[in-house]
């Protein structure tokens, strides 16, 4: 997630993400989300690896840092060259964050909330909880963002990729007739967030947090940690969430210790009003085949709503196609100096629900609707406390037992 100042000021020393035990600090795990700008990500490394390192050298390995990215924006937008160092332009004129942080989803909705409580812009990874409670907070941020005018983009890139951009655009001007039906997919990368093995001297909640993605008080799950983003673009076309969704999933690869209680595949389907379904399907197996997609099925033809529409008025993306995690990032910077900013708060934080919604279906065995998982669900995964110690790790979920809550 990254944090501007409602006003951008002079470049600042992109500063070290808090370690570990910064998240569990006694004041609050929520304070650096208070300083004048931050970035804050999913924990993530070069490797793709888990915050397996220790919290000191972390910032030498997470994801390429948004100050990195903001100046490649920058340069896109003409208003700096994009290496920066000596011939960095003069004060004012790079937007970029004076904080950055590194979190795994399950800390995101404090941290949103606690950045707009405090006046500023954010660039959020997805996806921005991990629970009903948590969503619901994320929604109620967006809108205190809204009306204080401050900006808020989500990690969701496809929004800002110029193939789906201009295909889904053509599909809500109805190049494919009626949606009637759909199909998303993730299915692979099974070595995507190596797991982290236990080591004597860390208590449970900092195993828990080092190996975060096996858990799902920290990742929701990789149905809402990774499949989002297909997720997300299922909403986008469809223009809002589903009414309802039904699941099944479990574990049958990655049942050791190591990998927490997480499940390795789902499959979900979405109902949209007038029974329009959507397939979702998402696995992380090794040494199976893969798909990382999109299709859309319409009445006068159909898509894969990244550059391709088949039917009655074909098209094909030719155009331009830059970056989409520069151009994400590029968006909000031009946003904000328009005085426009984007608020991606609502669409990302429903496409969260979405997935959220799918995984507790598959974990009960239970139909979840939209209208109860939005307003009556009571569910929050967060730890009864943010302290390093015990912290049992939950027993695997098992359809027809696990409560629905």
């Amino acid at each position: 997630m990254s944090f501007f100042s409602k006003t951008p000021s002079a470049p600042s020393t992109a500063s070290k993400p808090p370690s570990a035990s910064h998240f569990l600090a006694a004041e609050s795990p929520f304070k650096y989300a208070s300083q004048k700008a931050v970035v804050l990500w999913r924990m993530r490394s070069w490797n793709r690896g888990s915050f397996a390192l220790s919290p000191e050298t972390h910032a030498r390995s997470v994801r390429p840092s948004f100050c990195k990215t903001s100046r490649r924006a920058s340069a896109s937008l003409g208003l700096a060259p994009a290496g920066g160092g000596p011939s960095a332009p003069p004060p004012g004129r790079i937007p970029r964050p004076e904080k950055t942080m590194w979190s795994p989803p399950g800390f995101k909705p404090g941290h949103l909330k606690t950045a707009v409580d405090n006046g500023k812009h954010v660039f959020i990874e997805k996806p921005v909880g991990v629970d009903p409670v948590g969503i619901r907070q994320v929604l109620k941020s967006a809108e205190a963002a809204a009306k204080k005018k401050l900006g808020i983009v989500a990690g969701t890139q496809r929004r800002h990729q110029s193939p789906y951009v201009e295909t889904i655009k053509r599909i809500h001007d109805g190049a494919i007739g009626d949606v009637v039906a759909g199909q998303v997919y993730w299915i692979g990368d099974y070595g995507y967030y190596p797991a982290v093995h236990k080591k004597p001297e860390w208590s449970d909640m900092e195993w828990q947090i080092r190996n975060w993605n096996y858990f799902t008080w920290l990742s929701g799950d990789h149905l809402v940690e990774q499949h989002v983003h297909n997720i997300d673009v299922m909403c986008w076309v469809m223009k809002g969430p589903p009414e309802k969704c039904i699941a099944l999933g479990g574990r049958q690869q990655r049942t050791a210790p190591e990998f927490g209680h997480i499940y390795d595949h789902f499959a979900v389907e979405f109902e949209y009003p007038g029974g329009i379904r959507w397939a979702s399907y998402c696995r992380q197996n090794d040494k199976t085949s893969g798909r990382v997609s999109e299709y859309a099925a319409g009445t006068k033809g159909t898509s894969n709503c990244a550059g391709n529409i088949w039917g009655e008025t074909p098209y094909k993306f030719e155009g331009s196609n830059p970056n989409p995690y520069v151009q994400e990032h590029t968006d909000l910077i031009e946003s904000i100096r328009k005085g426009e900013p984007l608020n991606e708060g609502k669409t990302v934080a429903e496409s969260t629900l979405a997935a959220v919604m799918g995984r507790m279906s598959a974990y009960t065995g239970r139909e979840i609707s939209w209208k109860w998982a939005l307003n009556s669900s009571k569910l929050d995964l967060a730890p009864p406390k943010y302290a390093f110690g015990p912290l049992p790790v939950p027993e695997v979920a098992v359809p027809g037992v696990t409560p629905l809550i």
